[in-house]
């Protein structure tokens, strides 16, 4: 009995290492396969990972790449937009501050230029015309003759010397719109800063505004030969010979020589003049002279008998005369330079009114007893009629 209860308790402990054994085994088998399922998760999460950031830097590249090539594009069009966009600025016209030269107006003012057009008294009747630089647009603006010709922005001044009497007269640079400034005549007319500067017939100094109001009278000056430059107004008195300045307001009259000035030009600290003082008092041959603007420093530059001056930039152009013979032979269409220097004969003519305008010399001559308008180049070429 002892042998059989022992023989069964022997059976029951084996029973029971045997299920401790298959406990072990099943709890080793758990937990290789949670280890490997944690360790395959780590390791797609890492792939995914690695995955998700190259997909990410492959879209940045892509991006960068895009905006590289579209870049330009959008440079190119923003730079191209204004010109389709924006048109130039538009020209500006010229305008004169001055209505002619000082060396036009002291030759009767035949000829001005403004812009691309010269406005000039024609040879038909010394009409009012104006013509394009380069030729073409020619149109008769009057029907007077018109000399002291100034222009400024719409606005021609001149005096109408159709009837013997030279009144004061503006037009419109189309011809419209022609209105007479004042009932008296008006000479050496200058027309700068807002003012219409001008002798009448006694000698007297006015200046009245452009617009016909404001009539000044300067002084008692027996005036000739005027320039007005700046603040001051250089003169001839043909009363008692002399050479004045006085301010443009009237004021501060100064005698400046004893010379009988005729053509005056006034250059920077230079007058040029040629002295046509009368044979009982100071003649000497009517020379040309130069002075400063104060008196001083008086010179003759150049021997013998010059007329119609008329100086543009360093060269002064000029009729060279002889007072004994009269002839076409013995008068010349010259041109000399400021410092006496580089005297040239353009061509032998009888000449009158020399005035430049541009690469042109207009001025009037006679043939076969007809006075008429010419022009010729500052070289001497190109001599020719007004058209």
């Amino acid at each position: 009995m002892k042998k059989s209860i022992s023989a069964l308790l022997l059976m029951l402990a084996l029973a029971l290492t045997l299920t401790a054994c298959g406990d072990k085994n099943d709890n080793n088998s758990s937990d290789i396969s949670e280890t490997e399922i944690s360790e395959t998760s780590d390791s797609m999460s890492i792939e995914e990972s690695s995955t998700l950031e190259e997909s990410e830097t492959q879209s940045a590249e892509q991006s960068a790449t895009q905006s590289k090539t579209q870049s330009p594009k959008t440079e190119t069009s923003s730079s191209k937009a204004p010109s389709s966009t924006t048109s130039p600025p538009p020209l500006t016209p010229t305008v004169n501050t001055r209505g002619n030269s000082l060396g036009n107006i002291v030759n009767s003012g035949l000829a001005a230029i403004q812009g691309d057009f010269i406005y000039y008294s024609s040879n038909d009747g010394g009409k009012l015309y104006k013509i394009k630089t380069d030729g073409s647009g020619k149109q008769k603006l009057n029907d007077v003759d018109a000399l002291y010709i100034n222009v400024v922005g719409d606005w021609i001044y001149y005096s109408d010397a159709s009837e013997g009497k030279y009144s004061l007269c503006r037009i419109k640079t189309d011809g419209t719109g022609k209105q007479k400034l004042d009932d008296g005549e008006a000479y050496w007319t200058n027309v700068i800063g807002g003012w219409i500067y001008y002798g009448d017939e006694s000698g007297a100094l006015y200046r009245i505004k452009i617009d016909g109001i404001g009539k000044q009278k300067l002084g008692d000056v027996y005036l000739d030969y005027m320039n007005v430059i700046g603040d001051w107004i250089y003169y001839s008195n043909w009363n008692d010979g002399g050479t004045y300045k006085m301010k443009t307001d009237g004021t501060g009259k100064q005698k400046l020589s004893d010379d009988r000035a005729y053509f005056i030009n006034v250059s920077g600290d230079w007058i040029y003049f040629s002295n046509f003082a009368a044979r009982d008092v100071g003649y000497d041959g009517k020379n040309m002279y130069k002075m400063k603007t104060d008196g001083s420093g008086r010179q003759v530059m150049k021997s013998g008998a010059a007329g119609y001056l008329n100086l543009v930039g360093d060269w002064i152009y000029y009729e060279s005369f002889s007072e004994e013979e009269l002839g076409d032979q013995s008068r010349q269409l010259c041109k000399i330079k400021t410092d006496g220097t580089g005297g040239q004969a353009l061509r032998n003519t009888y000449t009158t009114g020399i005035c430049v305008i541009g690469d042109w010399i207009y001025f009037s001559s006679e043939f076969e007893g007809k006075s008429a308008r010419y022009k010729i180049k500052t070289d001497g070429t190109g001599y020719r009629l007004v058209d």
